[in-house]
């Protein structure tokens, strides 16, 4: 049995990923881009979700692939809708960045869909509270020698001296 090309890229696996889905969320953009077509005649397999409710843009961004991320936000001008970006359980792609620690791909998000900053998930959860839960993101929260620790705490009195004497 042979499937028409068009057929062929809009059949499902069984968690509903498309086969642009897994290329975006293996970061496989020569495949990607392939896919979508040199003149963009399937950008409409960009919007298709999977069970999850994630579109390819989505898996790109859960699964840390920056360069596919950009390549697919570019199809949307950078301007996605927000359906695009939430997932069935309201959890945004910068909740997910931020929860997976991709915080390099966070920013750049943030930078495009500013919008997503306080986006509330069904939990209640801004993607500030998912930060908030995340030690790794704060330097505190790092195992510094001792030497290190005092330099730390010392660059806070630093700056506050600093910042005291040259305000007047």
């Amino acid at each position: 049995m042979r499937h028409q090309p068009r057929e062929a890229l809009e059949m499902k696996n069984d968690r509903g990923d498309t086969a642009l889905h897994v290329a975006a969320s293996r970061g496989f953009i020569n495949i990607c881009q392939i896919i979508v077509g040199e003149n963009r005649e399937r950008i409409y397999l960009v919007k298709l979700k999977n069970k999850d409710g994630e579109t390819p843009l989505f898996q790109a961004a859960l699964n840390w692939k920056k360069q596919t991320f950009a390549y697919l936000s570019n199809l949307y001008g950078h301007s996605a809708p927000l359906q695009d970006l939430v997932r069935d359980n309201g959890d945004s792609i910068l909740h997910c960045a931020i929860r997976r620690e991709y915080f390099d791909l966070a920013v750049i998000i943030v930078y495009y869909y500013d919008f997503l900053s306080t986006h509330l998930n069904e939990e209640g959860f801004t993607p500030l509270k998912v930060l908030a839960t995340r030690p790794s993101a704060f330097r505190s929260a790092t195992r510094l020698s001792w030497w290190k620790q005092i330099l730390y705490h010392c660059k806070y009195y630093y700056i506050y001296l600093y910042t005291a004497l040259h305000m007047k």
